[in-house]
């Protein structure tokens, strides 16, 4: 499964590397592009963008500071999302 998370900061850098180590392959956008030497040394990919992430995983973990910023997240995801499909749980 391939799981996308946006935001490298406090809570989302540890979910990164518990994601990574757990064989998951993970991709990460963050607006600060310095904090791509963090998430690559937890064994996850960087993303160039928003769409770009949204594009290659299967599921999009959103850890964000502010509800703005989440509001103005949805519509870039939308827009590139993949299809739903079903899984069984």
């Amino acid at each position: 499964m391939n799981v996308g998370v946006i935001g490298a900061g406090r809570m989302g850098l540890p979910i990164i590397g518990h994601l990574a180590s757990k064989g998951f392959r993970t991709v990460v956008h963050d607006i600060d592009a310095g904090k791509r030497k963090a998430v690559e040394e937890r064994g996850a990919q960087w993303a160039a963008d928003n769409g770009a992430l949204a594009a290659a995983s299967d599921v999009v973990l959103v850890c964000v500071g502010y509800d703005e910023e989440l509001r103005a997240l949805f519509p870039q995801l939308a827009a590139k999302a993949r299809p739903a499909r079903s899984t069984p749980c």
